[in-house]
């Protein structure tokens, strides 16, 4: 299993609760991901144009901000299969092509649909209890770091489904109490 793993033989499949009404069909993201801050693991979208994936290279904007981040390619297929009128809310599944840190997180919030208690990639709204304003990280200049989360925030609507190496074996879970 271990050798099928490492082989990108392993097709994983999560669940998330995101934000708004998630567009039908099948939607695949592919926006290239660079760190923010190695000490929190944050990362984001790179979408300068001198960010263009360079695999192996520091991008030269991480470079003038001091981050030692790559931009690194990374793809994830999303497809909507419940929509919530009440909550405003989709379940979405999420298969991630690439195995970026945090790629899933960082794409829902590209795409405008973040995970809507996720305290890196969703933010806090203005007025709740513990928020503050974006602003910029004292240790690495970067612009739109959120607070660090509270104890409550510490588990996100984001749920591994299943793991399969098609042919051979498959592992499922059931979907977890906030997707059912």
């Amino acid at each position: 299993m271990m050798k099928q793993i490492q082989s990108f033989q392993v097709r994983k499949t999560y669940v998330a609760r995101v934000r708004g009404r998630f567009p039908e069909g099948k939607l695949t993201c592919d926006d290239p991901l660079t760190v923010v801050s190695h000490k929190t693991g944050q990362r984001r979208v790179a979408d300068e144009p001198d960010e263009l994936p360079t695999e192996g290279e520091p991008s030269s904007a991480a470079a003038a901000e001091g981050a030692q981040g790559k931009v690194k390619t990374a793809t994830t297929v999303f497809e909507r299969f419940r929509y919530d009128e009440e909550s405003d809310t989709s379940l979405v599944w999420c298969v991630p092509e690439t195995g970026r840190t945090h790629q899933i997180r960082v794409h829902l919030q590209s795409l405008g649909h973040p995970i809507p208690n996720d305290p890196l990639y969703a933010g806090r709204e203005k007025g709740d209890e513990g928020a503050k304003e974006e602003g910029e990280c004292a240790e690495c200049h970067q612009r739109g770091v959120f607070a660090d989360p509270r104890e409550d925030e510490m588990c996100i609507w984001l749920h591994a489904y299943s793991y399969e190496c098609v042919g051979h074996w498959l592992y499922k879970t059931e979907l977890p109490s906030w997707a059912a």
